[in-house]
């Protein structure tokens, strides 16, 4: 009680809503995010000026993103066009 909370880092992608948010099993320094305008991109929280990595996942808004458990380069998006992209 008593202790305020505050967030370490913000994050400002600068795109439509964000959808989904998970981190790397492999690298904890990395999380992906996908957006209502069907974007990913993959961010290094040591670097929160910018994505590291960013593309057009889908066409239609994406809704949610993972990292397979076992391959540290594979991500799955799922969106609203009845996709799942790897």
């Amino acid at each position: 009680r008593g202790r305020s909370h505050h967030c370490a880092i913000t994050f400002q992608p600068r795109s439509l809503a964000i959808r989904d948010v998970q981190f790397s099993r492999f690298h904890s320094e990395k999380f992906s995010a996908v957006f209502e305008n069907g974007q990913l991109q993959i961010w290094d929280r040591r670097k929160a000026a910018h994505p590291e990595t960013k593309f057009l996942a889908h066409s239609l808004p994406t809704y949610s993103v993972t990292w397979h458990p076992m391959h540290e380069n594979l991500i799955a998006t799922g969106s609203r066009d009845r996709t799942v992209n790897i």
